[in-house]
């Protein structure tokens, strides 16, 4: 992409900080679907957006980011990744073509991926390891049980009430041993130097203590090495844990409120179809602006779309009461 050929920004945009830095974190669904319906998240309520990235619409946004290094390139919205059968090729496509990043994410609930599946996604690791432009890798499994009992109620939603996502009983076991046999993979291709690997938890119905001997005892089982787990494993129970962007009161009095995320300044997020949402949050379900698919981003960065939201979420127009951003938690008062 040749940005020398771009058109100018005039004076009445504002130019977001990513633009003029030329770097971004990007969140990336390259498949608009989950698979779970966790109870700490707002997915199973949502109607977000449907679809699959193929590799040649991947390749098309990366032509479309040309010129910008990425502080975090996620595979992640609100989504499993591996509902997306390709997306390991897509990996390996950043690797390829040498793409700046200074952590690449990645999360799943490690239920989908068969044995064939899990060597293939840590052969493309691999790859993204090896290439000096991707420097660390940092990897989420979300497993918020310790038993079938725990995992059904959590992250299945067994108690949920009004879903938009049917209930249906997750494979704990499957989870378990998928993640176990990836950390057999990372240990036997000796990638956990520049790697983490988070197995996390959400909900109150076991404390840490039990999540870490679960956990302990369950890699003792699979076979898994105590040096990969000593390396590059962190269990953790509701660490970094969020309500997914919806306060407990809409306010009442207007007042004048930014996102303390940066969502817009120098963090973007992408669904399935290229387009460029408001944020992670939202989960491209209310606000959606243009497509990276037909733009470049300097370019949807100055499109009127995006520029009307860049604006509410710096503070910099108060927006109307069905806005999204209104029913944020990140969304604050200017100090």
């Amino acid at each position: 992409m040749n940005f020398a050929n771009a058109h100018p920004l005039d004076t009445s945009v504002v130019v977001p900080e990513f633009v003029t830095k030329r770097k971004v974190q990007i969140a990336v669904a390259t498949s608009g679907f989950c698979n779970a319906r966790c109870s700490s998240c707002v997915w199973p309520f949502m109607v977000g957006p449907r679809g699959v990235m193929d590799i040649d619409g991947f390749r098309t946004m990366l032509d479309n980011l040309e010129g910008y290094d990425f502080s975090e390139f996620a595979f992640n919205v609100i989504n499993e990744p591996f509902t997306d059968r390709g997306v390991s090729e897509k990996l390996r496509e950043l690797a390829r073509r040498r793409v700046s990043i200074n952590c690449l994410f990645f999360s799943s609930n490690w239920l989908l991926p068969s044995d064939e599946i899990v060597a293939e996604f840590v052969d493309a690791l691999a790859e993204c390891q090896a290439c000096p432009t991707i420097r660390t890798i940092s990897l989420n499994a979300t497993i918020s049980g310790i038993d079938e009992a725990t995992y059904d109620v959590q992250q299945a939603g067994a108690s949920l009430l009004n879903t938009v996502t049917p209930y249906r009983r997750l494979d704990f076991v499957r989870a378990v041993k998928n993640i176990c046999q990836m950390l057999i993979g990372i240990h036997e291709r000796d990638l956990a130097p520049t790697l983490i690997f988070n197995i996390k938890a959400y909900g109150d119905l076991f404390d840490d203590d039990a999540m870490q001997a679960f956990w302990r005892r369950a890699f003792s089982e699979h076979g898994v090495p105590e040096q990969v787990v000593t390396d590059c494993v962190r269990i953790v129970l509701n660490r970094d844990y969020i309500t997914f962007a919806r306060a407990a009161e809409e306010p009442t009095t207007p007042r004048a409120r930014r996102c303390a995320g940066r969502w817009t300044s120098d963090k973007i997020v992408v669904g399935p179809n290229g387009e460029v949402g408001l944020c992670c949050q939202d989960g491209l379900r209310d606000i959606v602006t243009e497509s990276l698919m037909t733009m470049d981003l300097t370019s949807v960065a100055r499109s009127d779309g995006f520029q009307k939201q860049h604006k509410i979420a710096t503070g910099m127009v108060q927006p109307d009461p069905s806005h999204p951003c209104l029913r944020c938690e990140f969304f604050v008062e200017e100090s």
